[in-house]
């Protein structure tokens, strides 16, 4: 009976989300997307899909990551929100690795990598300034803890750290992790952006790539098989941007069955991801998660490429470093009001749905007045 209640509100939380997105389409809310052009919309709906994935993985245990344990509410059985967020975040890793080596390879391996930098700087730095300095304010305004002006000034900065010192910091005894805990995959996309200039460089010498690359591969086997990985998305990715740049293996012409097909294809595997009980991080999901990354390039799935998940795309980064911000407020004025450790099921849920509904709306409001100011400048 669980199995069903789970796996029916996780559905009533996707509907939710497009059905606001739907209605910011009506208006036209981002009018500055083109949907006649030839951007990868089917990568902007897998996006949107990850980071709401991400968003409902973290509103299940909201309760319990602000401190409330509701005892009718058993958390444990919530193993499909839980690989929500493991499918999210391997997704958006892997969306990384193709855009990035998509473009090496248009570009025939001549990227301007001044404008290179400057263009993910515009795309990540701003917003990321804005939610952390509402994690700072947050922290102090609910730390309780007792320490000198300059050990907490010195916690404070360590949260603008960008995810390199760490998500899981305490400020006055205050755990940051319920506010900030996504920051811990920041790094990682950093990282595969100061590397990029030495893979394009080891290009230029293909016997030294190759040997490079068969490194590369034989360290992924052994990190996948001995713990949790995740730059191993990368990979996919880039094998995703080969492909889509292969003549051969290029679909020429796509009718309406392939694309239903397809389509279909695609929603069976997510569930699948969603209910199985295989390792989050392990060698088997990141076959599966490489092969329907792979065939979504390949097939461009017309699902994909409805409007509001276009919509939840866009503001794709907003809601993942917004989400728990907006959880800990909800929560924490909630609890005001009503004692949430006696929380009933269906408060529980409609909490949960609540929360997703919050981000969504939220999130397309900042996405399009706080980032895109900065990105078209």
């Amino acid at each position: 009976m669980d199995y069903v209640l789970y796996n029916l509100m996780f559905l009533v939380c996707i509907i939710l989300a497009i059905y606001i997105n739907s209605l910011l389409c009506r208006v036209n809310f981002y009018d500055h997307i083109d949907f006649s052009g030839r951007r990868y919309f089917h990568l902007d709906g897998i996006r949107g899909l990850a980071a709401l994935f991400v968003v409902m993985n973290h509103a299940v245990f909201s309760f319990a990551n602000n401190g409330f344990t509701p005892d009718e509410i058993d958390t444990s059985n919530f193993w499909i929100f839980a690989h929500a967020g493991d499918t999210g975040v391997q997704i958006f890793f892997s969306i990384t690795g193709f855009l990035f080596f998509d473009k090496i390879i248009k570009t025939n391996n001549n990227i301007d990598w001044g404008g290179f930098f400057q263009a993910r700087v515009k795309r990540l730095v701003p917003m990321y300034i804005m939610a952390t300095t509402i994690v700072a304010i947050l922290t102090l305004l609910w730390s309780q803890g007792q320490q000198s002006p300059l050990t907490t000034l010195r916690q404070l900065i360590n949260i603008y750290g960008f995810g390199f010192l760490g998500s899981d910091i305490w400020v006055n005894g205050f755990r940051t992790y319920s506010l900030n805990a996504v920051i811990w995959t920041l790094p990682y996309e950093w990282r595969f952006y100061c590397i990029l200039p030495v893979i394009c460089t080891l290009i230029r010498y293909k016997r030294l790539f190759y040997f490079s690359f068969v490194l590369a591969f034989l360290y992924a086997l052994n990190d996948l098989y001995t713990g949790q990985v995740v730059w191993v998305y990368f990979i996919s990715g880039a094998a995703a941007a080969i492909v889509n740049n292969t003549a051969k293996l290029t679909l020429r012409k796509k009718t309406v069955a392939i694309d239903v097909i397809s389509s279909f294809a695609v929603i069976i595997c997510l569930i699948y991801l969603l209910n199985c009980d295989l390792s989050g991080y392990g060698f088997e999901r990141f076959t599966i998660i490489s092969i329907l990354f792979i065939f979504i390039i390949w097939l461009k799935p017309g699902i994909l490429t409805l409007r509001p998940l276009v919509y939840l795309g866009e503001a794709s980064y907003s809601s993942y470093l917004l989400h728990l911000i907006v959880n800990a407020l909800v929560i924490k004025s909630l609890s005001s009001l009503t004692d949430l450790n006696k929380a009933s099921p269906l408060l529980f849920w409609c909490v949960i749905a609540s929360l997703v509904g919050i981000t969504t709306l939220l999130t397309a409001y900042t996405f399009k007045y706080i980032e895109y100011k900065f990105l078209k400048k």
